[in-house]
């Protein structure tokens, strides 16, 4: 599985459906690097590599109020159509 696709595989399994409709870039990283089995720590994955590697699928990050802060992240209805074209069905 190539990088992009397993970012989005690993988004879909670990961040979205495990937070609220939002969340933050550097929480989606945290909760990126707590999987050991993934490349992302040996990557020394960053907010800015996750939204380099997001941009094929027209995901970027916007900012957002979350927990009464204005942050930049995701909405979780950002990645429905990529997850939909470019993972299989859960």
């Amino acid at each position: 599985m190539e990088l992009p696709t397993r970012l989005l595989s690993d988004i879909r399994n670990h961040v979205v459906k495990a937070s609220n409709t939002r969340i933050s870039s550097s929480s989606m990283v945290q909760s990126l690097m707590e999987d050991e089995t993934a490349p992302w720590a040996d990557m020394r994955i960053t907010p800015s590599k996750v939204a380099v590697m997001l941009t094929p699928y027209n995901i970027k990050p916007r900012d957002m109020r979350i927990d009464g802060k204005i942050l930049r992240g995701y909405e979780s209805s950002q990645f429905e159509d990529a997850f939909a074209r470019y993972l299989p069905p859960l």
